[in-house]
């Protein structure tokens, strides 16, 4: 039963993403500027990384350690990823 619930969630997730849709495209200033307005100086190494074809995605090292962020102005863009991880924690 709550097999068949996630599947269909899942179909309906991917039926959302699958319109025309342009990704935001950030200009890394500004991505620096947000995350050290949020996090302070110690957020080194921002890199743009491939893929996100939704999202504006980025790599950065605060603290030591590695960490992803993504950036998206489409409604629901977090949604799949709460999804996803209410899925995995089953």
């Amino acid at each position: 039963m709550m097999e068949a619930r996630f599947k269909k969630q899942i179909r309906e997730v991917q039926c959302e993403t699958m319109t025309a849709y342009e990704k935001p495209n950030l200009d890394i200033t500004e991505v620096e500027g947000v995350l050290r307005n949020h996090l302070g100086s110690k957020v080194v190494e921002i890199t743009p990384m491939a893929g996100g074809n939704l999202s504006s995605v980025f790599s950065l090292s605060f603290e030591g350690k590695g960490y992803v962020i993504k950036f998206s102005d489409m409604e629901g863009a977090y949604e799949t990823e709460r999804f996803i991880s209410d899925l995995l924690s089953i």
